[in-house]
């Protein structure tokens, strides 16, 4: 990680990354994307933007596409606690929850492409993300759906993850063409595989 959010300007591919406790004095406190990313297997975890995008702030006329990540407790002065966008956001098998923005909009501020299986703590301010549509889980503002998220801590693997807790709603309840999470376990480990970087590894798995 860094002291200062990592502009971007150019395709960049993003894989088994952990992304923690950057800061930025204006928009994406850990990614500040004018270009176009593909990011997969990672965690954004306790960064902050005075403005918006406390993860990431991607602009318009760039993409972002998200695959099996995780995004928690990122927070903004302004909108969006994990990212902002005016561009192209796609995700898929990706947990954004526990985010704090605090102009109403904690996890995601945008239009969503959704290709299914995520789960978002508090829909509010974005579009394309329907809870029980495309396996999608959805919170509201009245009603957040909490992830049930461990603390960020070495769970295995090179870098740090959030572990899912006894009966989170992420359980078994994804969908990825990933074969590995974050940290190189086997997906999946149950009956499907798991949403978000992590993987819970089974007991007696044959």
């Amino acid at each position: 990680t860094s002291a200062r959010s990592s502009p971007v300007t150019s395709p960049t591919a993003i894989d088994t990354s952990t992304f923690s406790y950057n800061y930025s004095n204006n928009d994406g406190g850990a990614i500040h994307n004018s270009g176009g990313i593909d990011i997969q297997n990672s965690t954004f975890s306790g960064n902050n933007a005075v403005s918006r995008g406390g993860a990431i702030h991607t602009g318009a006329g760039s993409s972002i596409m998200i695959d099996s990540s995780t995004f928690t407790f990122n927070t903004a002065q302004n909108e969006a606690g994990a990212i902002n966008t005016t561009g192209t956001l796609t995700l898929s098998n990706t947990i954004a929850a526990g985010n704090i923005g605090f102009m109403g909009l904690p996890d995601i501020k945008g239009t969503v492409t959704s290709l299914g299986n995520n789960l978002l703590g508090d829909a509010t301010g974005s579009s394309g993300i329907t809870n029980g549509m495309s396996g999608d889980i959805a919170g509201s503002g009245v009603s957040p759906v909490d992830p049930l998220l461990g603390f960020l801590q070495d769970n295995g693997g090179p870098t740090q993850t959030h572990s899912l807790l006894s009966g989170s709603p992420a359980l078994d309840a994804g969908a990825t063409m990933l074969t590995i999470d974050q940290r190189g376990l086997t997906r999946p480990q149950g009956s499907a595989p798991d949403i978000g970087a992590l993987e819970v590894q089974k007991p007696n798995l044959t």
